[in-house]
């Protein structure tokens, strides 16, 4: 899966994990427990701007995955559709096929 991120770290104390990966929004990270089930940990951001996460003492399996929120779908489709709409128009208004469909439109056939 391109939108996930599955590593191994062994903590000898609590400690502060630091990843070489910008921190943006979306991004969740779960501690894979023994019994199977995952427990999320809050993902932080450091100072420079990367992905750092809380880890208790101990050996543990990180899973980090992407769940991009539904407005940015949303906002991301309607974007497209303007951008299409406006690619139209101008393609209309260059090539004249406007101009003619609004004389007959407006009734003043040439």
């Amino acid at each position: 899966n391109p939108h996930e991120i599955v590593f191994s770290a062994n903590c000898k104390e609590a400690v502060w994990l630091r990843l070489s990966e910008w921190s943006y929004p979306g991004w969740r990270a779960y501690l894979l427990q023994n019994d199977g089930r995952e427990k999320q940990v809050k993902v932080h951001t450091s100072p420079e701007g990367l992905r750092t996460l809380a880890l208790p003492a101990g050996n543990h399996t990180i899973r980090m995955c992407y769940e991009a929120s539904w407005a940015g779908w949303i906002l991301s489709t309607a974007a497209g559709i303007v951008f299409l709409a406006f690619m139209g128009l101008a393609i209309a208004f260059r090539t004249d096929w406007f101009w003619r469909i609004m004389q007959r439109l407006l009734g003043r056939v040439s």
